[in-house]
């Protein structure tokens, strides 16, 4: 741990504010060209409000008070979030609830059910194509992508039921393509 006096600790912060806040224009950017692409073929499209929505990151609620929301979002009251089940599910948009005792908390995404390397040993390279029969995907790269499969996930609308009390679902998406880097 650092001493919350010392100068290691403040330049730790400084640090990790920056990531943040490169994290958060780095959304932003990626949003405004997307945008920017999609309005020369749709140039009615309505897109507002953004959601720039952090996950995995670090506030100070108050003076000396962090708290870390680690496989979380914000849902505050109102607040707009995603949270995306696995490469083959739906994602969810969300608003938050303002639930205090969760202290404004809910999952950021649908959780795995098997870790990595526990997935790359259980699933197929067969089982995961049925899995995601019907979607466009690097199904050429599917050794590299198998601990991505579907079944490595909790389901999405499991994760959006338990939740109920942190968040209500405003807008379902249904992916048709998927890209994971690797």
């Amino acid at each position: 741990y650092l001493p919350d006096d010392s100068d290691e600790f403040e330049n730790y912060l400084d640090d990790m504010r920056w990531c943040q806040k490169f994290a958060f224009y780095q959304r932003e950017t990626m949003m405004n060209l997307l945008v920017g692409i999609v309005k020369q073929e749709f140039s009615h499209l309505q897109v507002d409000p953004f959601i720039n929505c952090h996950h995995n990151y670090t506030e100070e609620l108050e003076s000396g008070m962090w708290l870390t929301r680690k496989g979380a979002i914000n849902a505050e009251k109102g607040k707009l979030g995603i949270i995306p089940g696995s490469m083959g599910a739906a994602t969810y948009i969300v608003k938050g609830l303002g639930n205090e005792e969760s202290y404004n908390t809910s999952p950021h995404g649908a959780g795995r059910l098997f870790g990595r390397n526990q997935a790359k040993k259980t699933f197929s390279v067969d089982e995961f194509k049925r899995q995601m029969e019907g979607k466009f995907w690097q199904d050429r790269n599917a050794q590299q992508l198998l601990d991505e499969a579907p079944n490595a996930y909790k389901p999405i609308e499991t994760v959006i039921n338990d939740s109920s009390d942190l968040v209500e679902a405003v807008t379902i998406l249904s992916q048709f393509i998927n890209y994971k880097g690797f």
